[in-house]
């Protein structure tokens, strides 16, 4: 630790309820401080635990495509590994996020992110994805990590036609020592002139190698990950230049004294995490220099939060925070960037019980449905549905089973959401499994085999959920006016108005 600062521990700030109880369920075991001593056996722990999926079930049954490249690296260097994925079935150059996977710099891989950065943002804002596969420290010290991740973006853009791609679209990020790493390429391809991303996407970025904040004491012995493993992992990265004063900023960014010139930043930490002050201060020094950032502070969250406890209403916000501002920079990027969607429709060959459609002609019971990216898809053959069920009840019921899967967090069969129902009315299970068939249908839910059963996920959030009835509302669908209100206590205050102007003008259509 280097300077003079040396700020008088504080109680740490209370922990958000839901995720206390997930922090409490860790167990001592997991929160043990990384140190140089045992450093060697944590690695080889996390390896062997870490989940590293193969391509194969990265592709999900034929949702994405994806594929494993080795590109050059800097000069002098070895080849990088990039995992490059993409909603199976897109045409055209997608938006791409570039992402850097945390763990420290000492632990991580590429491929174990890819699975969720599909899920939260490749299929709800059709993106495509690269995760970088940078060597690890102590093994690979500074600037080697960096220069990987330099590499594989330069090749990334430069070869962009052939990934499908849009060159002028790109937005890094990352978590963690992702995170960091994400800030620190901001600063290194603008001072060699390369690629210029639309964004930097900065989640609980490991920014500062001083270990001198505030916070970084306040939470000694209480984060997951506190100030004597954020000291471990600097000095396994920087060897014999941890804490020098002549530090480059690309290796640590919170060394960084001009921060202009940068994409639009989206900076996330939590109050009760150690890295808050540094990311706080990040996002000052952007301000400072005349840059953009959008800063969130998450109230009680330590470091990780969203991954120990992913059904948290606190988590549940980040996911939607993140992915608005995602939509954001990419619609200011250009007209095709961003366009809301649930997800594309599975092939067909994975749609049970419904018959793939001749084409050109409407199988009975089919009409024309407008896909979640505003283009009609055509003639879309509906699963029937139980009897008595009419169009404005299975919109509720579509509403609901959604509104049960969001608020679990985790994938779940229609028994157990049939069984959540019928605490309020009674349900046949043939109706629930119809419902969650077509939402799957529709591309708003994931559908996967869990022994004899289908379990049930979610692709998009409420708020794109909600958005999107609101467009069916605007066309007329009557299916829509009638649900739309349980969910305006779950989007702003500007959306519910435009939402009740929506459904107005729907019903005055239906009337007349």
């Amino acid at each position: 630790m280097t300077g003079t600062h040396r700020p008088t521990p504080a109680s740490p700030p209370p922990l958000d309820p839901e995720l206390r109880v997930a922090l409490g369920a860790l167990g001592e075991e997991a929160r043990e401080p990384y140190t140089p001593e045992n450093l060697a056996a944590r690695q080889e722990r996390d390896a062997l635990a870490r989940p590293r999926p193969t391509v194969e079930q990265l592709r999900a049954d034929g949702r994405f495509d994806v594929a494993e490249l080795r590109v050059p690296g800097a000069p002098g260097g070895p080849e990088v590994t990039l995992v490059s994925a993409r909603p199976a079935g897109t045409d055209g150059p997608l938006p791409l996020l570039y992402y850097l996977h945390g763990g420290g710099m000492i632990m991580g891989n590429a491929w174990s992110v890819v699975p969720q950065l599909l899920r939260a943002w490749a299929l709800p804002l059709g993106l495509a994805v690269i995760s970088v596969e940078y060597r690890l420290a102590p093994r690979t010290r500074y600037p080697g990590p960096l220069e990987d991740c330099y590499a594989g973006l330069v090749w990334a853009a430069g070869n962009a036609a052939a990934l499908g791609i849009d060159p002028d679209r790109i937005v890094i990020g990352g978590k963690s020592a992702g995170g960091g790493l994400a800030a620190a390429l901001a600063l290194l391809t603008r001072d060699r002139g390369g690629p210029a991303p639309i964004g930097q996407l900065l989640l609980s970025p490991m920014l500062d190698d001083r270990g001198d904040t505030f916070s970084s004491h306040q939470m000694a012995g209480v984060d997951t990950w506190d100030r004597s493993s954020n000291a471990t992992a600097w000095q396994a990265l920087l060897g014999d230049r941890y804490g020098t004063p002549d530090l480059p900023p690309h290796a640590a960014p919170a060394r960084a004294t001009d921060l202009s010139g940068l994409p639009p930043a989206y900076v996330e930490v939590g109050s009760a995490e150690t890295f808050r002050d540094e990311g706080v201060a990040y996002a000052d020094a952007i301000w400072r220099s005349g840059g953009q950032a959008e800063l969130h502070v998450w109230p009680g969250a330590f470091h990780g939060f969203d991954t120990v406890a992913p059904g948290a209403a606190l988590s549940q916000d980040a996911r939607d925070a993140r992915t608005r501002w995602l939509r954001r920079v990419l619609q200011r990027a250009g007209p095709a960037a961003g366009v809301l969607t649930c997800g594309p429709a599975p092939p067909p060959r994975e749609r049970a019980r419904v018959p793939a459609p001749v084409p050109g002609a409407v199988a009975p019971g089919a009409r024309p449905t407008r896909g979640y990216d505003g283009s009609h898809r055509g003639p879309t053959v509906r699963p029937p549905v139980a009897k008595g069920a009419g169009v404005r009840q299975l919109g509720e019921l579509e509403a609901e089973i959604m509104d049960r899967l969001w608020s679990w967090g985790r994938p779940a069969t229609a028994r157990e959401v049939l069984n959540d129902l019928n605490k309020q009315r009674p349900l046949a299970y043939s109706t629930v499994k119809t419902v969650a068939d077509i939402l799957y249908g529709k591309g708003m839910l994931t559908r996967e085999k869990d022994g004899r059963a289908w379990l049930y996920e979610p692709t998009c959030s409420r708020q794109q959920y909600t958005a999107t009835r609101m467009q069916d509302a605007l066309e007329g669908s009557p299916d829509t006016a009638g649900v739309m209100a349980s969910f305006v206590e779950q989007i702003s205050p500007s959306e519910v108005e435009a939402l009740r102007a929506a459904l107005r003008a729907a019903k005055r259509r239906s009337e007349s």
